[in-house]
């Protein structure tokens, strides 16, 4: 009975790996996949830098750009803060 509770929770987050199996270079399922962890950004980060690494721009129907400037707007806080002033 665990595991089945356990399954359904991780139920959208496996549907959307299932998605991005049958095609990597679905940009719009790459945003949909961030948008499952509002709570956690470094998971976030990871999707988006997993996109970035994945999605071929020729391949992609949408601008394969936009998992990038997502990814560097959610990194240019921590960037910020990290430089020397």
């Amino acid at each position: 009975m665990k595991r089945l509770e356990h399954l359904t929770t991780r139920r959208p987050e496996l549907l959307s790996s299932v998605m991005l199996r049958q095609n990597p270079h679905n940009v719009h399922e790459w945003h949909k996949r961030v948008h499952l962890f509002p709570e956690n950004p470094t998971r976030q980060i990871l999707v988006y830098t997993e996109a970035v690494k994945t999605v071929d721009s020729d391949k992609a129907r949408t601008l394969a750009s936009t998992c990038r400037m997502h990814l560097e707007a959610m990194l240019l806080p921590a960037l910020v803060f990290l430089l020397p002033s």
